[in-house]
């Protein structure tokens, strides 16, 4: 794949995380009312700024686009995110963008794949999916959690 065709789909899987994600499930919650959402890390030193265009609507979220294409955000006021919603909001809101990209990895293995997924297939991923997940949180070596997963 050229570099170019990486940069949109990388753009299209940072909006769709970011949006679909957490924006989405922050505000079927009802939890802390995002500040901005970020398409790109918006940094802002000594006058000089990433950000080349800002989206906004009347009564929406504004999105920010940064020409930093390696990440990207929601943002919050942080007095706001300290002292509105519950812990399990919070969770949901986090959890929320990882989500939605194995959401959408498991859609596009099932579209572009000659792999019809069954549920047992299903299944088993999603046991993959959790046991890595399960890993990131606990101590271990480079060795240990390389070794855990054949297909690492």
């Amino acid at each position: 794949m050229g570099f170019g065709i990486t940069v949109v789909f990388t753009l299209i899987a940072i909006v769709i995380h970011e949006t679909w994600g957490h924006k989405l499930v922050t505000e079927l919650v009802k939890g802390p009312k995002p500040a901005f959402v970020a398409i790109g890390i918006p940094l802002n030193i000594k006058g000089f700024t990433t950000v080349f265009y800002t989206w906004n609507r009347p009564g929406k979220i504004p999105v920010v686009f940064s020409w930093l294409l390696i990440g990207g955000g929601v943002g919050f006021d942080d007095t706001e995110y300290y002292s509105v919603g519950k812990l399990w909001q919070k969770l949901l809101m986090l959890v929320a963008g990882p989500g939605v990209n194995i959401l959408i990895s498991f859609l596009l293995l099932a579209l572009f794949s000659n792999i019809h997924l069954s549920m047992e297939m299903i299944y088993s991923y999603s046991l993959v999916t959790i046991e890595i997940i399960k890993n990131l949180f606990t101590p271990a070596t480079l060795d240990q959690a390389l070794s855990t997963h054949g297909f690492f």
